[in-house]
């Protein structure tokens, strides 16, 4: 999507959407990384120059993968498992099942659901297929850096998460603060955002049509 989209994207689902992320950045929640990732589909057969391409398009890999890159419950379920493997590497949560244990604790000590991991999935300017971006806290106990954290996810995430395009995991450091940014200059926010921002852009795509804030792939304590 374009920034113009961005700023003009005035849907009252966006709106909601924004204002309930932005509560949890005002509560305390500071995410510190962005990441990007796309998923494994046809497209990266035709990435460059690849001869393989057009006879791989005749098989039902084909067919399967485009209609799942599409599938917003597909993409989700990707997520989720991506999302698990985050969490049993960097946050201590070595499965679904201490999450839900984690979260029912909380709630029996009566704390509100607090975010740990926020999912968002776009399908970005060309509307061909959906990509994710995720918004984590600082991994406790590591000295990580917004490139550090890019090598370890790359070279960890792909051998054991098979939906990962080839075309890599990206990571952008998140300055800390709740104060909105309003996109007045936007050269640069995207590589050095703050976490309102970051909100407020990742809901760009919302509408009553697609929602792109994903509670089932995010994961609350």
């Amino acid at each position: 999507m374009s920034y113009r989209f961005h700023q003009t994207n005035t849907s009252p689902q966006r709106q909601a959407t924004r204002d309930y992320l932005q509560s949890y950045l005002v509560d305390g929640y500071q995410p510190r990384y962005l990441v990007t990732l796309h998923y494994r589909s046809p497209a990266d057969a035709n990435w460059g120059s690849n001869p393989a391409a057009s006879t791989w398009q005749q098989t039902p890999a084909y067919n399967y993968y485009t209609r799942r890159r599409n599938d917003y419950d597909a993409v989700s379920q990707d997520a989720t498992h991506l999302r698990n493997l985050l969490l049993a590497r960097y946050y201590h949560v070595p499965t679904p099942r201490h999450l839900r244990r984690l979260a029912s604790r909380n709630r029996a000590a009566g704390h509100p659901p607090q975010p740990l991991v926020l999912v968002f999935h776009e399908l970005g300017s060309l509307r061909t297929q959906y990509h994710s971006h995720l918004l984590l806290p600082h991994p406790p106990g590591t000295d990580h850096t917004a490139g550090s954290l890019t090598r370890d996810l790359n070279h960890h995430l792909p051998a054991r998460a098979k939906c990962l395009s080839w075309r890599g995991i990206h990571v952008r450091g998140i300055a800390g603060g709740t104060a909105a940014c309003t996109a007045a200059d936007l050269v640069g926010v995207l590589e050095h955002p703050t976490a309102a921002f970051s909100v407020d852009y990742l809901t760009k795509e919302t509408t009553g049509q697609h929602f792109s804030f994903d509670p089932v792939a995010s994961a609350f304590t």
